[in-house]
């Protein structure tokens, strides 16, 4: 109550209405102690006086209003623009992230036919229902956007890295004002982003054949419940646990993702 009484006498029109209003009510008073003339001059005087700056105020308050709507809605238009040209920028590294994320996560004997690759989803994240299906991590990757000699699992990481940092730029560029919940979506997928993963692990796992073999068999025969396992570390000391913790990363990762996609979608529509 009291910041907003200082908000208002900080205003220098509002301190001039308030003056004028004081005085045209002493006019009014004074007037009431007077006789014929002078009585009638001085409550007309002070009621005209007090009417003109009331109404004076209220057309004041009202262009303030619009002027601060239309401040508002112009700061809103201009933020939705800065956040479609930036996700714009990010729109190519972003399918190459879901192209590596795919690749990752459908194993190879699903994605040929008649000897010959189908082609990966470029447009969203393929669903993750068991661990099995990362069985060729440690395989070439054989997208347009791999490198000579490089894996599914460093491709992938590759990629999500780059794409984590164009993220956290993206938080630092824009004040998301009038966006929140985008706002929150990007904090969300930087939370996400420091949970572990096992990437690093499993990398330095690759040219140890007996790991290797041992790691696809495990995973193979998994029957339990991912979210659970990781939560109660059942797996801890295992072999296992290292695709397990990868598997939980890539269903959190990538729904924290969709759920940033959903909000700019939603911001495309908001003219």
């Amino acid at each position: 109550m009291k910041q907003k009484i200082k908000d208002f006498f900080a205003n220098k029109i509002n301190v001039i209405v308030v003056t004028i209003a004081a005085v045209s009510i002493v006019l009014i008073v004074i007037g009431c102690f007077c006789k014929d003339i002078a009585q009638n001059i001085l409550i007309s005087l002070g009621t005209n006086v007090f009417t003109s700056t009331v109404l004076f105020f209220l057309i004041d308050q009202r262009i303030d209003e619009k002027k601060q709507k239309d401040d508002e809605k112009h700061k809103r238009k201009s933020e939705r623009k800065n956040i479609l040209k930036y996700h714009m920028s990010l729109e190519a590294k972003l399918t190459e992230l879901y192209v590596h994320y795919n690749q990752l996560v459908v194993p190879y004997e699903d994605r040929i036919e008649d000897n010959k690759f189908l082609p990966i989803k470029r447009d969203g994240f393929e669903e993750v229902n068991h661990v099995s299906q990362l069985i060729d991590l440690f395989n070439n990757s054989v997208t347009v956007y791999g490198r000579f000699g490089e894996t599914s699992l460093a491709a992938f990481k590759r990629t999500h890295d780059k794409m984590i940092e164009l993220f956290r730029s993206f938080l630092l560029e824009i004040d998301f004002d009038a966006y929140e919940e985008l706002r929150k979506s990007l904090e969300q997928i930087n939370i996400v982003a420091s949970m572990p993963n096992c990437i690093e692990s499993l990398e330095s796992l690759q040219n140890k054949k007996v790991a290797v073999d041992t790691i696809k068999e495990l995973m193979k025969s998994y029957e339990g419940d991912i979210n659970e396992d990781i939560i109660s570390q059942k797996y801890s000391g295992n072999l296992l646990l290292q695709p397990l913790t990868l598997c939980y990363y890539l269903c959190t990762f990538s729904s924290a993702v969709e759920k940033y996609i959903s909000e700019i979608n939603k911001i495309k529509l908001d003219k």
